[in-house]
C-alpha cells in the first residue's frame, strides 16, 4: 500500500514503523517485491543520541520510496513544540470539562468533603498534561533536532498497532472491569500527535495494521476510532469517550 501510493503520486514519502526485530525483515521484503526502491531502513542504533541528528537529516533529504523506523526510536522524533502545545491545550481544556462532569455526576457536588474515585481519575490526567506543557516549555530553550513535520513524512503505516492502543481519555464511568489506564502512556500519546498532524497535512495518510486491534474493552475500539476516524468522531459530536459509549456501549453487573 506505501509503495502503491508513493508511485501513483498521493505520498511524497511514506514511512513504515515496525516492531524492533522486523526492521530487517520489512526491508527485505521491500526489496524482493521492489528491487529498485530507495529504502532507509533505520535500526535502533542509528537513533542513539550521538547519531540521531544524522538519521534524522537523512530522512529529511533523502527522496525515499519507504522509511522503515522500529517503534522504540519512532519517539525519539518530536513534533514541533508549537503543534504540541497546540494540541496540549485543547487536550487541558477537555480534560478540565471532565473534573467538572465528573463532580455533577457525584453525590458529593463539586468540592465536596469525599473526593470520588472518577474525579481523582480525571484530575491525574489533567496533572499529566500539565507536567508535559511545563517540560515542554523547558525544552524550548534546547537545540532541538529536525521535527517530525520537517522530515516531510506524509504516509504512515504502523505495524502491530494494538501496541499503540493505551491512549488517555476521560470517563464518569467508576467500578467497571477492564477499562484499561485513563491516563494512557506516553508511547501512545506520541503516535496520536503524529497522527493528528498527518490529519491536517493535505497528502496525509494513516494505515493501521493488527490481528487484535480490540483484546480486552470498548475503549480500545474508541481510541483505534480516536486516531483513524478524528473527523469524524468530532462531527458526529462523539469525541469524548461518554458520549460514544452512550451510543455503542452498555454496561451489566
Amino acid at each position: 500500500r506505501a509503495m502503491a501510493r508513493r508511485r501513483m503520486g498521493l505520498s511524497r514519502k511514506p514511512a513504515i514503523i515496525v516492531p524492533n526485530h522486523m526492521v530487517e525483515q520489512f526491508k527485505a521484503d521491500v526489496y524482493r517485491l521492489y528491487p529498485g526502491a530507495k529504502v532507509l531502513a533505520a535500526g535502533k542504533k542509528d537513533f542513539e543520541k550521538a547519531r540521531r541528528r544524522k538519521i534524522f537529516a537523512k530522512v529529511a533529504s533523502g527522496d525515499w520510496d519507504i522509511v522503515i523506523i522500529p517503534h522504540s526510536s519512532f519517539g525519539f522524533i518530536g513534533i514541533a513544540p508549537e503543534t504540541e502545545e497546540r494540541y496540549l491545550e485543547q487536550e487541558l481544556v477537555a480534560a478540565e470539562a471532565a473534573i467538572k462532569e465528573a463532580w455533577e455526576s457525584s453525590d458529593e457536588g463539586e468540592g465536596g468533603y469525599r473526593k470520588p474515585f472518577n474525579v481523582k481519575q480525571a484530575e491525574r490526567l489533567r496533572d499529566k498534561i500539565t507536567a508535559r506543557m511545563e517540560r515542554l516549555k523547558g525544552d524550548k530553550s534546547k537545540d532541538r533536532l529536525l521535527t517530525f513535520e520537517q522530515m516531510g513524512i506524509d504516509d504512515l503505516t504502523v505495524d502491530e498497532a494494538h501496541e499503540f492502543k493505551n491512549l488517555f481519555y476521560s470517563t464518569s464511568l467508576t467500578g467497571v472491569k477492564g477499562m484499561g489506564n485513563p491516563t494512557g502512556s506516553q508511547k501512545a500519546f506520541d503516535l496520536y500527535t503524529k497522527v493528528r498532524v498527518l490529519h491536517e497535512t493535505p497528502t496525509g495518510s494513516v494505515t493501521f495494521r493488527t490481528g487484535t486491534p480490540i483484546s480486552n474493552s470498548a475503549v480500545e475500539m474508541f481510541n483505534m476510532m480516536r486516531y483513524l476516524a478524528a473527523d469524524d468522531l468530532k462531527e458526529l459530536g462523539l469525541e469524548h469517550f461518554d458520549a460514544w459509549r452512550a451510543q455503542f456501549v452498555s454496561t451489566d453487573s
